[in-house]
């Protein structure tokens, strides 16, 4: 239905264009001479042909150049020259462009019609047409424009499958329906889920393997060094010295015994491990040296 209802108004207007250009482009004299009128030249008296000239409406507008030229419609007075516009209405080339130029306003207004009535002589009573707010249209509203809306108002659907099939008397009626979200349905969703996934997990766990291994590898490649732990030990000095003096004879003092005893002990113990591993060979090497003094 929403289909129909959207190409309907497009079908209409390719229609109508096409018709348009025909009549423009084949340059089609109007009944009423509002788009061309001729041209008689006295000289010419044994002519067989007669020239025309297109005539001109409002902002110098030509109908050999285009058919949507327009004027204000209006009257005329018999006794002088004076215009009387009719509200709403246009005219122009031919008689299918003044009226899709021209708007509903003076069915509205009772003294329009009256004007008319008037200067047609028309004798039967016309009633305006009563505004309606419910209208999605305005009385100002181009008769263009309710052309491309094809002059409905509002699309009303009523389904109907029995009166349908009564209309059509097709010998066999069916339809199909999608479920959703039965056992089938999830199935199906969830292979299309793995399969999906298998396609990106192919693409993506090559690259994720091959990016953590560099980094292990980067990192196995670094030495770690331990640096060597010394104790130092000094042993205690003992220093004995005896001097005996002789007060009688002299008193500069004489040494008699001097020991000395000195002892010294320096230790130290390094311990140095060292482990490496080559970048092709990959293989650990532990050494250890200990020196002692």
């Amino acid at each position: 239905m929403n289909l129909s209802q959207s190409n309907a108004p497009t079908t209409l207007g390719y229609f109508l264009f096409l018709i348009r250009n025909i009549n423009h482009g084949n340059a089609i004299i109007s009944k009423y001479g509002t788009n061309f009128q001729y041209i008689i030249d006295c000289e010419l008296q044994y002519s067989t042909h007669l020239f025309t000239k297109a005539i001109i409406y409002d902002d110098e507008c030509s109908c050999g150049l285009s058919p949507l030229c327009t004027a204000q419609a209006s009257f005329i007075k018999s006794n002088s020259s004076e215009k009387i516009p009719i509200q709403g209405l246009k005219m122009g080339c031919i008689p299918s462009e003044s009226f899709r130029a021209s708007t509903l306003e003076c069915f509205y207004n009772q003294s329009c019609l009256t004007l008319i009535q008037e200067y047609t002589n028309y004798k039967t009573r016309i009633d305006p047409i009563i505004s309606s707010n419910k209208s999605r249209f305005s009385i100002n509203t181009s008769m263009t424009e309710l052309i491309d809306h094809l002059f409905i108002e509002e699309w009303i659907t009523n389904i109907n499958y029995s009166t349908y099939f009564e209309k059509c008397l097709p010998l066999s009626c069916s339809y199909t329906y999608i479920q959703r979200f039965n056992l089938f349905y999830i199935i199906t969703l969830l292979l299309g889920f793995q399969g999906g996934l298998t396609i990106v997990l192919k693409w993506i766990c090559p690259k994720l393997v091959y990016g953590l291994s560099k980094i292990y590898n980067y990192r196995k490649r670094q030495t770690n060094i331990i640096q060597p732990s010394c104790s130092h030990g000094i042993s205690t000095i003992n220093i004995t010295t005896t001097n005996v003096y002789n007060a009688n004879i002299d008193p500069k003092p004489i040494p008699t015994n001097r020991t000395v005893r000195t002892t010294l002990t320096s230790k130290c113990q390094c311990s140095y491990k060292v482990i490496s591993i080559p970048r092709q060979a990959r293989q650990s090497v532990s050494a250890q040296t200990q020196r002692q003094w």
